[in-house]
């Protein structure tokens, strides 16, 4: 009977159909569904029914466990519209999330592009002293660069600064004036410089005292000199 009743509410005229058998299929109708009798209520359940162009929504309408009131029609409608609008923020906060291109972490970054001082170490590259500029700063030599040089760092060690990997030529603690870590061997050329020095200046020998006019005053000895 609901069935009808909806059905009936839902005559229309269609394309190449006479007004008089619409109007007849409207009486014949609404004699089957007992319009007559249909109260207030019921006329707006069918009425909402009719308007409905959802189908889904329809769909749940009609599965409405009976008396289908007006009430449940509303309420159901609320509830679907209610429904709808969470699912489709969700949906579009989904979207944009995966759309949005993903934010670097900076506790996560590669050390692979990190510069790398010439002991190896990675940090920050030491500026270069002036007096090394376009030098080999393994050997010192300017005819090639530290990438072409032969030696091996492990095969370096400076004795100015105590490290490995360059020699005392390419040293840029001794280039910058800094002091000597590294005590120079004594066979070293410094050291033997220095020692050339001592030896060519001896200290001063004090003059020979006369033990003869040691008790004499200063005046006196210049009488008997």
């Amino acid at each position: 009977m609901f069935n009808r009743r909806v059905a009936w509410y839902q005559i229309s005229q269609n394309q190449g159909q006479t007004s008089s058998l619409v109007v007849s299929k409207i009486r014949e109708d609404a004699l089957l569904a007992d319009i007559n009798n249909l109260t207030f209520d019921e006329s707006c359940v069918l009425r909402t029914m009719c308007a409905i162009s959802d189908t889904e929504l329809l769909s749940e309408l009609r599965r409405i466990p009976p008396p289908i009131t007006f009430q449940k029609v509303q309420d159901r409608c609320i509830a679907y519209d209610r429904e709808k609008k969470e699912t489709q923020s969700t949906t579009g906060k989904k979207a944009a999330a995966a759309a949005a291109p993903a934010t670097p972490d900076p506790s996560q970054k590669s050390s692979a592009n990190t510069p790398k001082t010439p002991g190896g170490k990675q940090g920050t590259r030491p500026q270069i002293p002036p007096s090394m500029v376009g030098k080999c700063a393994r050997c010192g030599d300017s005819t090639h660069s530290r990438s072409s040089c032969p030696h091996q760092p492990a095969d370096l060690q400076c004795s100015f600064c105590g490290k490995s990997g360059h020699t005392e030529v390419a040293c840029f603690t001794k280039a910058r004036g800094c002091q000597r870590t590294v005590k120079p061997p004594s066979g070293s050329a410094s050291s033997q410089a220095t020692s050339a020095t001592s030896t060519s200046n001896p200290p001063a020998a004090p003059p020979p005292s006369t033990p003869f006019l040691s008790g004499f005053p200063p005046a006196a000895r210049q009488g008997q000199v």
